[in-house]
């Protein structure tokens, strides 16, 4: 997919979708203690890899379809390790087959260099020939560079154009575009009302986005309403966006519980979804994993944790988690810093490994 900061006007830095093999390791550390039980989202994912396997079958035995799936597990990451070098050659032997979907799909790859050579003049031929074909990924796509000038200049009524013949033939990530240009009045003229209803559309749908955007309309930014319809709609809807891996719809919930709106205040449950967003590379989570670890806020503290989520932040540039590194320092011993900064190197291996 595209740079879902730039897709969806969320307004974030750097993504690392996901969570890596060594990682988990240090969220399995990081629980409360609790034995791990058996859950339905265990069962799911159990599931999930089950799928994966069957499409991987068939995708070597040549089905375009299922060649598509695979790109897009290997991109996505939700069910294993990111592989983007996996993702963009199963993108490729779709694309070679004739599906339109996997051209649009190597444009993510080549315009940020992920798996491939960095290549934006290939990734926007690549994205015309999928709009040119009528794909409604292509056109999304195509829509979303004009959008953020990725490979060629901004042009906001262009975008609008694109999202909209995307929404025509029912995509959901269109219609939910064509819903943030409504809420900003860029490239269309500002309707909060029709931004609403697209957004709808786009829930409805089962886009994670539009799910988000739904319920940040339905919230209206105020943080301390009492219970009511509207905070039990909200957060459904931040919990089905959650449930599909969108790592902004996690962290809102974690300020639901956070601040208690619609739901009883719980540090424990806040911690739960921030780490959950965080572990989807969501800086400003990663930098309240942090706070919470240095100052017992949720879980236990623990110092090293504190270290390693600020590490993580900070190399995505945050620089308020590069302060707090340097605060939560002198706290630590020298033999607490090395084992951190163990698992930070890991880490940073890893992404440098799916850049």
């Amino acid at each position: 997919m595209l740079n879902e900061t730039k897709r969806r006007g969320t307004g974030m830095s750097i993504i690392f979708a996901g969570i890596t093999t060594c990682f988990a390791l240090i969220l399995l550390i990081v629980t409360t203690g609790r034995t791990q039980n058996p859950s339905p989202q265990g069962a799911a994912n159990a599931a999930a890899q089950a799928a994966f396997n069957k499409d991987l079958t068939a995708a070597n035995a040549g089905d375009v379809q299922a060649q598509l799936r695979v790109g897009k597990a290997y991109y996505d990451a939700r069910h294993m390790d990111r592989n983007f070098t996996e993702a963009a050659r199963w993108f490729r032997q779709a694309s070679q087959n004739g599906s339109a979907e996997a051209n649009a799909w190597l444009v993510q790859c080549y315009l940020e260099g992920r798996g491939v050579p960095q290549d934006k003049s290939f990734a926007l031929a690549l994205t015309q020939k999928a709009a040119d074909a009528h794909d409604p990924t292509g056109l999304r796509f195509l829509g979303v560079m004009n959008e953020n000038g990725d490979g060629v200049p901004v042009n906001f009524f262009r975008a609008a154009d694109l999202f909209s013949q995307g929404a025509a033939l029912n995509d959901a990530g269109s219609i939910d575009h064509m819903g943030k240009l409504y809420q900003r009045g860029m490239g269309v003229v500002r309707n909060p009302e029709k931004a609403r209803s697209l957004f709808e559309q786009a829930a409805a749908l089962g886009d994670s986005w539009g799910q988000l955007h739904l319920a940040e309309m339905v919230l209206d930014g105020k943080s301390n309403k009492p219970a009511g319809p509207n905070e039990a709609k909200a957060k459904k809807l931040l919990e089905d966006s959650s449930d599909q891996g969108n790592r902004v719809a996690a962290f809102r919930l974690g300020m639901m519980y956070f601040h208690g709106r619609g739901v009883p205040k719980s540090d424990a449950k806040a911690v739960q979804y921030f780490r959950k967003s965080a572990a989807r590379g969501f800086a400003f989570a990663q930098r309240l994993m942090g706070v919470a670890f240095e100052t017992g806020r949720g879980v236990p503290t623990n110092l090293v944790h504190a270290y390693v989520w600020y590490s993580v932040a900070d190399r995505q540039g945050d620089s308020i988690s590069s302060r707090l590194l340097e605060h939560v320092k002198p706290k630590m011993t020298a033999a607490e810093i090395q084992q951190a900064q163990a698992v930070v190197d890991k880490w940073n291996t890893k992404i440098e490994q799916t850049d």
